[in-house]
């Protein structure tokens, strides 16, 4: 939303902001002209904070002048300062029609104060700064548009959004996010001042509850996304989770999680080799992380704890854009520690420690998650959004763009992600549990989750999309993980209070399901996987597989071969079948001859009976009766003790946490970590027991519905 402004008497104001411009400090304004640009010869004023007062004046301002040129910063009479602001010809500074940002800052103990548009620099005044006090004066104000009303060659016409002041420079990657799309609000370290112009009449400051009063400015129809927006529709699609009695873990928040690990490197040619790990030249052990716990800032502004920030280009942390193509793999691995591994031991990486397994005892959680709340994250693409994204994409040859962005029967749609975090993701070997290591066959550190939502043009839901586990054939080394698939469901498959859905969440290994009960678990990609029928014996085809396995086949399915499959010792045997992975260096968990039936492996949710229920605030239904406890979504911004903030929209220019997109649309696309959110395992060239990665959730859930429209 945006405020028009066509009278020279619109304007808002206020006689006092909560805290008034001091010595340091930087101001965002977009800007829309309207009927003029540079050179037009006519005066514009955009903001001013302090007071005239007969001959006596102190302001801090930014204005066009009838002269052709921008004054921006501080000025007053001789003995409050002088002129002092940025005086620049305004060439290249204003378009007719055309948004552009506009950002001024300032720092009086470097004696600097500069000018960007759309974050280039236009102006810059060094030397000496004096900041005079602004308030006090009976005629102090702040005035956001028509500040200079009374002068010749004025001209009001313009549209104005997104007006925010912080007590700090912003840093140059600030800057950048905020040209890319970050709202101010995704840069709340020093925010003082953010209003949403258009959002309310009067408007209203969105960190004091400040009220501006609005005289003539209009509301535009811009499209500029506000953030409430998109908390008031995630609000209104807030999913019911329902947990089994026996769970232990629920999502938490991904920004708090990352900032409680450590960063490790994962160094060539085996990411599996703890060798590897830690940084070089790793000729002697313990090994150590590139940044120790608690030494992650998740975003840029928050490196006041001591921490450095994840997107931070000196230090390269593995963030980057995905490629448009296929690309080899990277020729590193980041991976991050929250516990660690199994059995807990510091130092966590040393000639003696067995870094096998994550750690994957509950208790050892106990301690570390204290402090966490159940949380997710949400992201929006409005209609123009997912037609943008969509285009450049082509999964298996399916055009998510005509098939489902632009697909007329959809009416518009936009789509609306929960995106959850899980510490740890608890996997056995299906009829193996008391083998060896059967229990934690598949156990891995940072489980990634979505709850996806198609919504036509009218706002109703039509399709639903809820992840689970992918028990395809795994990965080979090197190659991305790909254990986590999403099924799609027309929204009436689903039970609802109002608009809330209840999902089922299975034990251990969180998948989401529109039912109670055990849930047969079928493959994404890849056929099936044939350790699940061997008791993980397969994962030994190296000759070390003391005697024969022989398996039936899984008749009527055909992912699975015809006939018998034969693992012989030192040989891989399939019949009707191409087998071409060969998994190495990992011990089996069977001995002698075994034979099993490879039937599909199970999740099993809770019902009648639940462990925890997270349901949005106060909701009543019925399941609540059977659960252990019932906790309500409590996922509202908030500032902790440490002034660190904790939000819940996504914001992926300034979120660099978040997969990778391509660069070309940078709002909803860009940046993002190629790491994995738990620690690397010794003996798992499949990525099994790896830390899980967080998989572009928008594109598997527009290929899935690509599949059943298709």
């Amino acid at each position: 939303m945006s405020r028009y402004f066509s009278a020279l008497t619109d304007r808002i104001s206020a006689p006092q902001p909560a805290v008034w411009p001091e010595a340091t400090g930087s101001i965002f304004l977009k800007i829309k002209p309207a009927g003029w640009a540079s050179g037009t010869g006519t005066a514009h004023g955009f903001c001013e904070y302090g007071y005239f007062e007969g001959g006596s004046y102190a302001v801090l301002d930014f204005v066009r002048y009838s002269d052709n040129r921008i004054y921006a910063g501080w000025a007053g009479d001789a003995a409050h300062g002088g002129e002092q602001r940025i005086i620049i010809p305004d060439a290249g500074c204003f378009a007719d029609g055309v948004w552009a940002n506009h950002l001024l800052t300032w720092d009086q103990a470097a004696g600097q104060q500069y000018y960007f548009v759309d974050n280039v620099q236009k102006g810059v005044r060094a030397g000496g700064l004096t900041t005079e006090t602004l308030s006090g004066n009976p005629a102090s104000q702040v005035t956001i548009g028509n500040v200079n009303a009374a002068n010749a060659n004025t001209d009001a016409r313009g549209t104005l959004a997104f007006f925010a002041r912080w007590n700090r420079v912003l840093m140059p990657a600030e800057r950048a996010q905020l040209q890319s799309g970050a709202h101010p609000l995704d840069l709340p370290t020093g925010l003082v001042e953010c209003i949403d112009l258009g959002a309310a009449t009067p408007e209203q400051d969105l960190l004091s509850r400040t009220v501006y009063t609005v005289t003539g400015a209009s509301v535009g129809n811009d499209p500029m996304r506000r953030p409430a927006e998109i908390r008031e529709l995630s609000k209104k699609f807030e999913p019911i989770l329902l947990f089994h009695p026996a769970e232990t873990f629920l999502p938490i928040d991904p920004k708090w999680y990352l900032e409680q690990c450590a960063l490790w490197r994962a160094a060539p040619p085996d990411f599996t080799d703890k060798a590897n790990w830690g940084e070089p030249p790793r000729a002697v052990y313990p090994h150590g992380p590139q940044l120790s716990k608690f030494k992650i800032a998740a975003l840029a502004g928050e490196t006041f704890t001591g921490g450095t920030w994840l997107g931070d280009d000196a230090s390269d942390f593995e963030v980057g854009t995905a490629p448009d193509q296929e690309a080899p793999p990277r020729p590193e691995e980041r991976f991050l520690q929250f516990v660690g591994w199994n059995p807990v031991v510091d130092p966590p990486v040393a000639a003696t420690s067995v870094n096998r397994h994550p750690t994957f005892n509950p208790v050892d959680y106990t301690a570390p998650l204290a402090a966490s709340r159940p949380w997710y994250y949400v992201e929006h693409l409005d209609h123009d959004d997912l037609l943008a994204y969509a285009a450049a994409r082509r999964p298996n040859g399916l055009s998510l763009h005509d098939i489902v962005a632009a697909n007329p029967s959809l009416n518009n749609p936009s789509a609306l992600l929960y995106y959850f975090l899980y510490p740890l993701h608890q996997e056995a070997l299906e009829n193996c549990e008391e083998r060896e290591e059967g229990a934690t066959f598949a156990t891995y550190a940072g489980e990634w989750g979505c709850i996806a939502i198609l919504l036509d043009g009218n706002g109703a839901p039509r399709f639903i999309g809820l992840t689970s586990r992918n028990v395809g054939a795994p990965s080979v080394a090197g190659a991305d993980d790909k254990r986590v698939g999403m099924t799609v469901y027309p929204w009436t498959a689903v039970s609802a209070v109002g608009n809330h859905p209840k999902i089922f969440v299975s034990l251990g290994t969180h998948g989401h399901y529109p039912a109670a009960g055990p849930q047969a678990v079928t493959p994404f990609s890849g056929g099936n996987d044939v350790s699940t029928g061997s008791c993980g014996a397969v994962e030994a085809a190296d000759g070390e597989i003391a005697e024969d396995i022989v398996i039936p086949g899984y008749p009527g399915h055909n992912n699975w071969p015809t006939g018998w499959l034969v693992v012989a010792k030192g040989l891989l045997i399939v019949v009707g079948w191409i087998w071409a992975a060969h998994e190495c260096a990992t011990s089996d968990f069977g001995t002698g001859d075994q034979l099993t039936n490879p039937t599909p492996p199970t999740d099993q949710t809770g019902g009648p009976t639940f462990g925890k229920i997270i349901r949005p605030d106060g909701l009543t239904f019925a399941e609540t009766a059977g659960a252990a406890s019932v906790v309500d979504w409590q996922v509202n911004r908030y500032t902790a003790a440490d002034t660190r903030v904790y939000d819940s929209i996504v914001s992926r220019p300034a979120q660099v946490w978040w997969t990778p997109r391509r660069q070309d649309r940078p709002r909803f696309e860009g940046p993002g970590w190629f790491g994995r959110w738990g620690p690397r395992v010794t003996n798992d060239p499949f990525n099994r027991r790896a830390g899980g990665k967080c998989p572009d959730f928008l594109e598997l859930f527009l290929e899935a519905i690509a599949i059943a429209l298709n």
